[in-house]
């Protein structure tokens, strides 16, 4: 078997969830991506990549559909969730906010999502994705 390097997958979107393109994706624990939860009490994790296309599968079973997910370590820009970020900030740890396509400093019952490289004047912030 020979090496095989890519930066995307296609992999089975878990029952009962729907993917929007950008969003954060994490693996459950069926092997399944969803959308990364929320904060709240027991959520915990680590971005697995970012979907680059739209997937439904609210009527659907456990792999009833696919989606492709682009998980190389690279950058991605979120909008950030609450105020005061800035220069300081930079290298510390985000974890993924109130949707999939935001990010706070806020780590208790969070998903993982990256490390900040940058920070824009507009409250954007670049994050390198921890894979």
């Amino acid at each position: 078997m020979g090496f095989i390097r890519t930066d995307k997958d296609i992999v089975p979107v878990a029952g009962g969830e729907r993917i929007a393109a950008g969003d954060t994706v994490v693996i459950n624990s069926s092997g399944c991506a969803e959308p990364a939860p929320a904060p709240g009490p027991g959520v915990s994790g680590t971005v697995f990549g970012v979907a680059i296309e739209d997937a439904d599968n609210t009527a659907g079973n456990d792999g009833d559909v696919r989606v492709t997910i682009e998980f190389s370590r690279g950058q991605k820009e979120y909008l950030f969730a609450g105020s005061g970020i800035g220069l300081k900030d930079v290298t510390k740890p985000c974890y993924v906010g109130a949707d999939p396509k935001t990010v706070s400093l806020t780590s208790e019952d969070a998903v993982l999502a990256g490390t900040i490289s940058g920070v824009e004047a507009d409250g954007r912030v670049r994050v390198i994705l921890p894979l």
